[in-house]
């Protein structure tokens, strides 16, 4: 099996221990954009590797537009339920960015879109920017499917900064897209 952990926040005072293969993901995106794919992507790409996964969407409302959140949890015991803790959040939409970086525990990391800009006062996490908007406008996908690529990013940055095999995410895809190699 292979292990992951996410990164570790160093302190004048101490280092956070590493935890591994026990952790989750939260993903804040908007209900309609597409972020399915992206979820499912990193859950299979995550289970291909041999870690124990489970994934949850949470939907407040089904109106198209809303926020919503996907939680995967990688638990080595094999635990499915969702955990209090949530240790990496991903924040793509600006509406719930506020509550997305409330909910990352201490010590934790937070991801989100860089042209969100909104505060970031929280100094007992790490922060991490992502070029979302940047990294959409520099690929030559088609128009029509820009605002699905930008879910795609963070895919890529949680796949280079955790560790995760990039063969598991084109596998995953590949499944998903029933190999029709355009979308993939």
């Amino acid at each position: 099996m292979t292990t992951l952990q996410p990164m570790t926040q160093v302190s004048s005072e101490k280092q956070v221990e590493a935890v591994i293969n026990n952790f989750s993901i939260t993903v804040g995106t908007a209900n309609g954009s597409g972020s399915q794919t992206s979820n499912l992507t990193l859950l299979r790409a995550l289970f291909k590797m041999g870690i124990p996964v489970s994934g949850k969407n949470l939907f407040p409302s089904n109106i198209q537009g809303l926020p919503t959140w996907y939680t995967i949890r990688l638990s080595e015991d094999g635990y499915l339920a969702r955990c209090d803790d949530q240790e990496i959040v991903v924040a793509i939409n600006p509406d719930s960015f506020t509550q997305d970086l409330a909910s990352v525990s201490p010590g934790g990391v937070f991801f989100y879109a860089d042209d969100i800009r909104l505060a970031i006062t929280r100094e007992d996490i790490t922060v991490y920017p992502m070029p979302v908007r940047q990294l959409v406008k520099e690929s030559d996908a088609p128009t029509n499917l820009k605002s699905y690529i930008a879910n795609m990013v963070y895919v890529g940055v949680l796949a280079q900064l955790l560790g995760i095999d990039l063969e598991k995410i084109y596998q995953a895809l590949d499944f998903h897209f029933k190999g029709k190699q355009k979308p993939i």
